[in-house]
């Protein structure tokens, strides 16, 4: 399974897939994370590649890539997305990151990825969390999940250690467990 994690920056994208990528590490996964940096988007030619590599990986089923892509949407433009199985939108309480979410959606699926969902990220109340899925089914994007506020979150960041105990790895189990069920049923 390939999974591209996109969104506005500042959204959580990489809190995401660290929390993600240490749930699959947990559930027995070989996890391969890529952190990418599309600015160059010849790079893959200078390695020596025909085409960027990603499209070539070929992973069984106890190994999940997850990609985190750079802010915004210029990345679809480079292809990026023609080789992933399923799109994550990673969504903050913001009208600029709705916004966005549609744009990536539309996108996601001019090209042709089925699997698209949103994750709410940094949400401080359920009250709100309520009002981002109204707005993001309005949109018909398919909310997957919610990471609430996690101070600890924060904290381990700004002291540059992993996540911990945060409660944010408690509400990751449920969206991994969604995320792997609905792309190995295409849904």
């Amino acid at each position: 399974m390939k999974i591209s994690v996109c969104g506005k920056g500042g959204s959580g994208k990489s809190t995401v897939v660290t929390l993600l990528a240490n749930q699959a590490r947990a559930r027995g996964y070989r996890v391969l994370v890529v952190d990418s940096d599309e600015s160059n988007s010849g790079l893959f030619r200078i390695l020596g590649f025909d085409h960027p590599p990603l499209r070539k990986l070929s992973l069984s089923r106890d190994e999940i890539a997850i990609v985190d892509m750079e802010a915004g949407v210029e990345h679809f433009g480079r292809g990026v997305e023609t080789s992933i199985d399923s799109v994550l939108i990673v969504v903050e309480p913001s009208f600029e990151s709705l916004q966005l979410a549609e744009r990536i959606n539309k996108l996601s699926r001019g090209i042709g990825v089925d699997n698209i969902w949103a994750i709410l990220s940094k949400v401080p109340s359920n009250g709100i969390a309520s009002k981002l899925k109204g707005e993001l089914d309005t949109k018909g994007i398919d909310m997957i999940g919610c990471i609430h506020y996690d101070e600890d979150i924060f904290q381990s960041s700004l002291e540059g250690l992993s996540f911990g105990k945060a409660k944010a790895s408690e509400e990751i189990i449920d969206v991994f467990d969604s995320i792997v069920s609905r792309a190995n049923s295409g849904h």
